[in-house]
């Protein structure tokens, strides 16, 4: 942030994610995980949040200049016991939807099997989420191998990014300044 508040050119900063799905175990490494956002605006009252608050814009709709930072976001919430997640998702379902979604009367778990790729997560937790993780009371078996594309498009995109590091056509709400 120091580095580059009073550089005009700079409006944010972005972080990378990681988007932990089903278990403290997986990430969601599919093309619809973004693997980017920003994070940190400077402080102008023409900055805002856009669309469902993911990322932000100038209130003309125009895109933030942003640096990309060294720096991680652990997004935890698709991480959950299936039953829990199951609530979660009908909790949102009943707010988006002006309560008109019905009420689970009955534990159900959320089937996390729909996601169409995730991979095993190979780093370690931050410190205030150890005790968190060590208390994972659920087990999520899936094959990382396994994948659900939708079609061969997406199976195309998927490998582009894993072996090149590039997502033709994926959303970017920012201008990367390099």
């Amino acid at each position: 942030m120091l580095k580059y508040k009073d550089d005009e050119r700079v409006d944010g900063l972005l972080f990378r994610y990681y988007h932990f799905y089903g278990s403290y175990r997986f990430l969601g490494d599919g093309r619809s995980w973004y693997p980017f956002e920003i994070r940190i605006i400077k402080n102008n009252k023409k900055i805002r949040s856009y669309k469902d608050a993911q990322g932000f814009r100038w209130e003309d709709g125009r895109k933030l200049q942003v640096k990309l930072i060294d720096a991680h976001i652990y997004h935890y919430g698709w991480a959950r016991n299936p039953v829990i997640m199951n609530r979660k998702q009908t909790a949102f379902g009943n707010l988006y939807n002006g309560g008109r979604t019905a009420e689970q009367k009955e534990e159900i778990a959320f089937d996390y099997s729909k996601v169409d790729s995730i991979t095993l997560f190979a780093g370690s937790h931050p410190h205030v989420m150890k005790e968190i993780v060590a208390a994972e009371d659920w087990t999520l078996n899936r094959d990382v191998n396994k994948k659900n594309f939708k079609n061969i498009k997406h199976r195309l995109y998927y490998f582009l990014d894993k072996r090149f590091g590039w997502r033709p056509f994926s959303y970017k709400n920012y201008k990367l300044i390099h």
